[in-house]
């Protein structure tokens, strides 16, 4: 599988990175896991590393145009409501992860670690 390069938001669009691109900021501070029951399958997004637990999540509310989210178990549900995750549900354990990406209307998968 041909690996892809890291996605950047720029002049408010999501783009990949291109060969010879720099990120200027070398660090990434995005505080701590904030632990959250998901009911009826919405969340409220509030802390940019989230651990899901309960019902399965169809919708993010909140947040704002190149927000970053890692979550932490549960599992996503693709295109039932604001997620588009690549075209099919995920099933986050919890030592897994998936970074996500608001782009002002969706939740876009950047990226998935499973653990092994």
């Amino acid at each position: 599988m041909a690996t892809k390069a890291p996605l950047v938001l720029v002049d408010g669009r999501i783009q990949q990175l291109q060969a010879g691109d720099t990120l200027e900021q070398p660090r990434l501070n995005l505080g701590a896991t904030r632990s959250v029951v998901c009911t009826g399958g919405s969340i409220a997004y509030t802390d940019a590393i989230m651990s899901i637990s309960g019902d399965s999540v169809d919708t993010i509310s909140g947040g704002t145009l190149g927000d970053f989210l890692i979550v932490k178990g549960g599992t996503l549900n693709n295109e039932t409501g604001n997620l588009s995750l690549g075209g099919a549900n995920r099933s986050i354990g919890t030592n897994d992860t998936a970074a996500l990406i608001f782009n002002g209307s969706r939740w876009l998968l950047a990226t998935i670690k499973l653990a092994p």
